[in-house]
């Protein structure tokens, strides 16, 4: 189960992506996001959804540093949180 930090990430990197539709991978991610955020005790989401967030905080960076700011925050919780 994840922590109420991951969530709470998750839900910011969610209003994040909402700003910044412009994103080349803004569908995939928030895809992954939102099914994160449906059914948040399914550990298996947050696999493929921290390689999203890899690829995607490398993408943000230039262009979407709020965003970029954001895919951190929620890394950083999964790896607190052992997920």
């Amino acid at each position: 189960m994840p922590t109420p930090d991951v969530i709470r990430n998750l839900q910011n990197l969610r209003q994040q992506l909402e700003n910044s539709r412009t994103f080349p991978n803004y569908t995939v991610l928030k895809q992954h996001v939102d099914t994160a955020l449906a059914a948040p005790e399914h550990k298996p989401h947050y696999a493929s959804l921290r390689e999203r967030l890899v690829e995607s905080s490398l993408e943000a960076e230039v262009k979407h540093p709020e965003l970029a700011a954001s895919i951190q925050g929620v890394m950083a919780s999964l790896t607190a949180a052992g997920l």
